[in-house]
């Protein structure tokens, strides 16, 4: 169970069937078109009028709210596959009842900065084992009391992500992920040096719809698979910047 962006799960699940182990991905992006166009503009709407206070929202209990309904699909998917191992790739959307419930043995990945540790560390006692992506988080498990955890970065799939040996390296610097602000301050920097500079995900021409630069350097929202891989074989430099602080 994890996000669709980045796709965690696919790589995940090509991973286990190298080793023999069937597996099935459930994506937690999926979501209702009544959600994404009455529910959540109706919340917002509220919020920004001030009428409802923020971590307050209406029709939460509708069938087609977006965590009601992941719940129903996650239920139907360990109904139909009555899994050994539940590994649930833990962000921002969570199937936390059906997971409980679930007699499966539970793996819990948590992959956010640092500083959303809260959210999780209620949780934890649910799984038979958690990893973190950084280190200080994983302190933070420790610091509750929960001692079934250990470190685990990032990954990738060799499968999709190799050398190609006749790509030309056309491109100064790349960098794919959304933008917050320690991610602008490094792009800012490398547009200070070239104008090479290709960038892939939401909210940078938002965040800099004055900025020529960030015009021509932003190619889109999202790029996966083989593109994503000729991309960046075709850079000079590969950007990784986490949200969070080292």
């Amino acid at each position: 169970m994890s996000q669709g962006h980045p796709p965690l799960g696919r790589y995940l699940a090509d991973a286990f069937k190298v080793q023999g182990i069937q597996a099935s991905v459930f994506s937690t992006d999926q979501n209702t078109w009544f959600d994404k166009w009455v529910i959540h503009p109706a919340n917002k709407q509220l919020h920004n009028l001030r009428i409802l206070p923020k971590g307050k929202n209406v029709l939460t209990n509708h069938r087609w709210a977006h965590r009601n309904y992941l719940e129903t699909q996650f239920q139907k998917l360990l109904d139909a596959q009555q899994p050994d191992l539940i590994l649930a790739v833990r962000g921002s959307t969570y199937c936390e009842t059906t997971l409980q419930n679930s007699r499966a043995v539970k793996f819990g990945w948590w992959v956010e900065p640092a500083n959303r540790v809260h959210e999780v560390l209620n949780e934890l006692p649910g799984f038979d084992w958690c990893y973190s992506m950084n280190e200080e988080s994983l302190d933070r498990f420790r610091e509750q009391g929960y001692t079934a955890c250990s470190y685990m970065p990032h990954m990738f799939s060799d499968q999709e992500f190799y050398p190609l040996e006749d790509q030309a390296k056309i491109i100064d610097a790349v960098f794919v992920g959304n933008w917050n602000p320690r991610r602008q301050r490094y792009i800012d920097a490398a547009l200070a040096l070239t104008d090479s500079v290709v960038l892939y995900g939401k909210d940078w021409l938002k965040k800099n719809w004055t900025n020529p630069k960030y015009w021509r350097a932003w190619k889109g929202r999202l790029i996966q698979g083989q593109p994503l891989n000729h991309l960046y074989n075709g850079a000079k430099v590969v950007l990784n910047i986490t949200q969070w602080e080292p």
